[in-house]
């Protein structure tokens, strides 16, 4: 019992630590330097992986992978532009 109760108040805190995150993400402004490097860093991570994976998968998590990016792409065939 003791074992559950050590473990539910290690998770809180753990839960803690994710919410204070998601506001600090949630809300650029409150972003210290800090918290701009780790952002910074995680977006590396994502677009090194997305390099490093790309050729490799399958067509429909490519393209998964590729609206994690790009929200929309518009053609306009008379200007022929993308």
């Amino acid at each position: 019992m003791e074992t559950m109760v050590s473990r539910l108040r290690e998770l809180e805190r753990e839960k803690q630590r994710i919410v204070s995150e998601l506001e600090r993400i949630r809300h650029p402004k409150l972003l210290d330097d800090s918290g701009i490097r780790e952002i910074s860093s995680q977006v590396s991570k994502t677009l090194l992986e997305f390099e490093n994976s790309f050729d490799t998968l399958p067509v429909l998590r490519k393209k998964h992978l590729i609206r994690r990016f790009v929200h929309r792409i518009i053609v306009d065939r008379n200007e022929e532009k993308v």
